[in-house]
C-alpha cells in the first residue's frame, strides 16, 4: 500500500532495505552498515534515497497514521514526545547544541518531535517533525538549502509541531473514533496544542510546570500549581499503580483539584498531582 509513493522500483527496493535495516540487530546503523547487511556492494543506493531521490514522504506519514489506527484500533491515546540523536557534525537538518533527553543534557544533537498512537493492542510512531533550533534561521536560507530542507520551512515550537500532527491525524483518511492526548510540560505549556485539543473537543492530560498559574475560581486570583497541590483535600487523594517496576508495582498517590474553565475551553478541567508514597 506504499509502493506508489516511490517513483521507481530501485527506489522502492532501497526504501525497503533501509527500513528493514533500521529494524535489524546491528550494533551501529548508518548507510554503510545497513548496505552491508542488505547485501549491497556500496552504500550509494541508500545515500541516493536519503539525499536526492524524490518520493512522497508526507503522504507516507498520512498513510502510516491510518494504518496504525486500522491495525491497533480507533480508541487510544495520542502521545507527544521528542527524541534526540547525538551528532558530531553540523550538516544534518536541525543539528545544533540543544537539550536532549537522550543524553540528559545539552549536546550537539538532532531533535525530532514524535506522535505515537497507543492502544491496548500496541503502539506505533505515526508522525514526526524535525525540530529546527533558532540558529538554523540565523543564516537566511543558506544552511537550510545545504541540508536539503523540504521548503519553505517555518520556525515552529515543538508545541506548534504537535498541534500540526494532531490536525493531520484528525483530517486523515482513518480518523480515530476516540482520542485522548498526553505529553510532558513542553506540550502542556503550548497554547497552540491546547487550542487544537479544545477545538477538537478531545480529552487530554498534559504536564505543566510547577510555576504555572491556575484558577480554581474565576473570581479569585490565579495561584501556582505547586501551591494549589498543597491545598488538595484528603478525600481527593487515591493510590493507583502506574505499572510494574523491578521491585513490583509502582504505586503513587494521585490528587486532583477542580479548575475554573476559561472562556476558550469546554468540559471539566482539573489539576492532577502525582505524589511519591515514600518521599512525599
Amino acid at each position: 500500500m506504499m509502493a506508489d509513493l516511490f517513483p521507481s522500483r530501485p527506489c522502492r527496493m532501497s526504501a525497503r532495505d533501509y527500513a528493514t535495516g533500521l529494524l535489524a540487530p546491528l550494533a551501529r546503523k548508518n548507510c554503510v552498515t545497513i548496505a552491508e547487511w542488505a547485501g549491497h556492494h556500496t552504500p550509494d543506493r541508500l545515500h541516493y534515497l536519503l539525499e536526492r531521490a524524490t518520493w512522497e514522504e508526507r503522504e507516507l506519514r498520512v498513510r502510516l497514521g491510518a494504518l496504525a489506527v486500522e491495525r491497533l484500533g480507533g480508541e487510544g491515546v495520542l502521545i507527544f514526545d521528542e527524541t534526540g540523536d547525538l551528532k558530531k557534525g553540523r550538516s544534518s537538518l536541525g543539528c545544533a547544541r540543544q537539550y536532549t533527553g537522550t543524553a540528559g543534557r545539552v549536546e550537539n544533537a538532532q531533535v525530532s518531535t514524535w506522535a505515537v498512537w497507543a492502544t491496548a493492542a500496541g503502539h506505533a510512531l505515526i508522525d514526526y517533525e524535525v525540530y529546527l533550533h533558532k540558529e538554523w534561521f540565523a543564516e537566511d536560507d543558506t544552511r537550510l538549502g545545504a541540508a536539503h530542507a523540504p521548503g519553505p520551512v517555518a520556525k515552529r515550537t515543538k508545541g506548534q509541531q504537535a498541534a500540526e500532527m494532531l490536525r493531520r491525524l484528525l483530517a486523515g483518511p482513518a480518523r480515530p473514533t476516540a482520542v485522548s492526548a498526553t505529553g510532558d510540560e513542553v506540550y502542556g505549556n503550548s497554547p497552540h496544542l491546547r487550542r487544537g485539543l479544545y477545538d477538537a473537543r478531545l480529552p487530554f492530560v498534559l504536564a505543566c510546570a510547577a510555576s504555572t498559574k491556575l484558577r480554581t475560581d474565576p473570581l479569585i486570583d490565579a495561584a501556582r500549581a505547586d501551591e494549589l497541590a498543597v491545598s488538595i483535600p484528603t478525600r481527593n487523594w487515591q493510590v493507583h499503580a502506574v505499572g510494574k517496576g523491578a521491585k513490583g508495582l509502582r504505586e503513587y498517590a494521585w490528587g486532583w483539584l477542580d479548575l475554573a474553565v476559561g472562556e476558550e475551553a469546554t468540559g471539566h478541567h482539573y489539576l492532577l498531582v502525582r505524589q511519591n508514597l515514600s518521599t512525599g
